[in-house]
């Protein structure tokens, strides 16, 4: 069973059993994930043009906890493609790494992953004169679809009766 620690370190591996939640919604939406090594600063990245997902390697500065939040980020790029809507507003390159940071802070946040150390700057970095408010509907709908996929995860391990 999973349970969710009110607060977990990003250096920590409790979430990694969420990871194949993950893989699981990247592949019902058309895409592959990956972990293999990502070369330079980034440590994943998705590819809209062969549809794949990729997350980097463990080591001793990127830990399982890390993974889900990249994981969780990539997943977030795959879906404002995938899952868009009329009414989404079209975004620049900037705008969608700040809905996309916006999302993957707030679903690492209801899994009790603090990531504010890397994501208010990453936010920032990008979104220096965007407006939030602006995407406020499209990140609470993509926050919500990543939420579920990987919280349905703990609800059934919690519901199954004990071994």
């Amino acid at each position: 069973m999973i349970s969710l620690p009110p607060s977990t370190p990003i250096d920590g591996d409790e979430l990694a059993p969420l990871l194949p939640a993950l893989v699981d919604l990247a592949s019902s939406i058309g895409y592959t994930f990956d972990i293999r090594a990502v070369s330079g600063g980034a440590r994943g990245y998705c590819d809209r043009r062969d549809k794949s997902i990729v997350v980097d390697v463990l080591s001793d500065t990127f830990s399982p906890n890390a993974q889900v939040s990249v994981g969780v980020h990539e997943n977030a790029h795959a879906l404002v493609e995938v899952e868009r809507q009329d009414d989404d507003p079209t975004l620049s390159r900037g705008e969608e790494e700040v809905v996309v940071e916006c999302v993957a802070f707030t679903v690492c946040g209801a899994l009790g992953l603090d990531t504010s150390g890397a994501a208010v700057p990453y936010i920032t970095s990008w979104g220096q004169s965007e407006d939030i408010e602006r995407y406020a509907a499209l990140i609470d709908r993509l926050a919500r679809r990543v939420e579920d996929a990987v919280l349905a995860e703990t609800t059934e391990s919690s519901d199954r009766p004990p071994a």
